[in-house]
């Protein structure tokens, strides 16, 4: 039992292995074109997270589903071309779509999948805005890009080889205190690096901003996780091997663009500055 335990957990290493080495070449290309490129990227990602976010809410209408899903989908498209009232417009047009529209599920869960419109489409479309800055656009993108995703590798391999006492079990049993703690300070030292890189100056504030975007991340998985929990799902999906859904890769960037969204616009410029 132990043994096939084992062999299973290696097998899915080697999946989430490859299918990384798949999308991370992938994205990193989109995000360095920028432009319709990068919204083309965008616009599957938030589709299809918002697609399997319906499915797991118990959405089964497709006509339903098509149509806020086209809401979510268009709104990255406006916001690259300036649009962004249009783009908040037809975000909320596509949750009040799940919440007027005649369902078979109770309220509850309607009003669950209706949330989950703005929750994603609010970051397809600051992920746009952050990318579309003249000045550090690129570098915010990419640097937001490296801190998530080395969050994520950390927290699944530091939680895995060291494990120790959950985080909150009741909600996601197998995120660990040890995954947490190494994915902020991978977070932190890819941070630096990622900014060093680009030749800005700042460490500290970095460091400090670098470990937040984890915590926050962190938050965006729970997230994901209580939602599949209350509907009893494993996976969002099994599109991509070893990972599950789109929504089980990204769920930590719903959470994180908008914080450093939020940075950025309070800051007046892009935390990097």
């Amino acid at each position: 039992m132990v043994r096939q335990s084992v062999q299973f957990e290696m097998n899915e290493l080697r999946l989430r292995i490859l299918s990384a080495l798949v999308m991370l070449p992938l994205a990193s290309v989109a995000i360095y074109f920028g432009g319709w490129i990068f919204v083309a990227l965008i616009v599957v990602m938030t589709a299809s997270m918002s697609l399997e976010w319906l499915r797991i809410c118990g959405i089964e209408s497709r006509s339903i589903r098509t149509i806020m899903v086209s809401f979510v989908a268009t709104a990255p498209v406006l916001a690259l071309i300036d649009q962004f009232d249009a783009a908040w417009v037809f975000i909320v047009l596509g949750m009040l779509v799940g919440l007027i529209r005649k369902n078979t599920i109770n309220t509850r869960s309607r009003i669950i999948a209706a949330f989950g419109i703005p929750y994603i489409g609010a970051t397809g479309i600051v992920i746009v805005w952050l990318r579309c800055d003249p000045v550090l656009g690129l570098e915010t993108v990419f640097w937001l890009f490296c801190v998530v995703i080395a969050t994520d590798s950390a927290g699944y391999f530091v939680g895995r080889i060291v494990g120790g006492p959950k985080l909150f079990p009741r909600i996601s049993p197998k995120k660990t205190w040890s995954g947490l703690s190494g994915g902020v300070v991978a977070a932190s030292v890819v941070g630096v690096f990622t900014v060093n890189l680009t030749d800005q100056s700042a460490f500290i504030p970095i460091i400090l901003i670098c470990a937040c975007i984890a915590i926050v991340a962190q938050a965006g998985d729970f997230i994901e996780s209580g939602l599949k929990r209350y509907f009893s799902v494993k996976d969002a999906s099994n599109i991509i091997p070893g990972h599950g859904g789109v929504l089980d890769r990204l769920d930590g960037f719903l959470t994180a663009t908008p914080f450093v969204a939020f940075l950025t616009w309070f800051h007046g410029s892009s935390p990097l500055m």
